[in-house]
């Protein structure tokens, strides 16, 4: 499969190819896997988007959000802090104006993770977190500002690994590693698609043993 160069990845079980009704077969995986990862929440809490850039991802999120909870969209807009693989310098994904969302359950926060992330999130339990970081030391910056996750929480990566012109990236795999390193949680592996998105859910937390 396209990202098997990955150890990690190559153990991870696999969704079928989703079917095609999306402009790109990018735009396919995106929307597939926010919906299989929907369908893996058993906890009630907010959601969190790290990531957000156009609000496409969030808007298919909104669609399974339950009515209760709080869909939290943190992103600087200014786009990329640094270069990251072959085509995606620095600013990529800088928007003049964030989007904006009709439902109210929606709550944008512009900024930078490290600024703006762990205020957004104290005090709240989360039961889906998506991660749409793309560089390490962003998804990292967005891991710790989580606090400490329930058991149960599931986490979807857009880019666990990637790979661009013969450049290869793991940046949100190490990051998520080195964060249950740090922290003590422990996770399992869910599922992949056959592109770059992975889920996990927490196994272990170190609040709620």
């Amino acid at each position: 499969a396209l990202m098997d160069w990955h150890p990690a990845m190559a153990a991870i079980p696999q969704l079928p190819p989703p079917p095609r009704r999306e402009a790109t077969y990018y735009l396919d995986v995106k929307r597939q896997s926010v919906e299989a990862a929907a369908n893996e929440v058993r906890l009630a809490g907010d959601w969190v988007q790290y990531g957000v850039y156009d609000g496409y991802t969030a808007g298919h999120l909104l669609r399974y959000l339950p009515p209760d909870a709080e869909l939290v969209l943190l992103d600087s807009f200014q786009g990329l802090p640094t270069d990251w693989l072959p085509g995606f310098p620095a600013g990529t994904f800088a928007l003049d104006v964030p989007p904006t969302f009709a439902d109210d359950r929606a709550r944008v926060i512009p900024g930078l993770f490290a600024d703006t992330a762990a205020d957004a999130m104290r005090g709240r339990d989360l039961a889906l977190v998506h991660v749409d970081c793309d560089l390490y030391r962003s998804t990292l910056d967005a891991l710790h500002s989580c606090g400490d996750l329930r058991v149960g929480t599931v986490l979807l990566f857009d880019e666990y690994v990637h790979e661009i012109d013969g450049v290869r990236s793991d940046d949100e795999h190490r990051a998520l590693t080195e964060w249950a390193e740090q922290t003590g949680h422990a996770y399992t592996y869910l599922w992949r698609t056959t592109w770059t998105q992975v889920c996990v859910s927490i196994t272990r937390s170190p609040a709620h043993a």
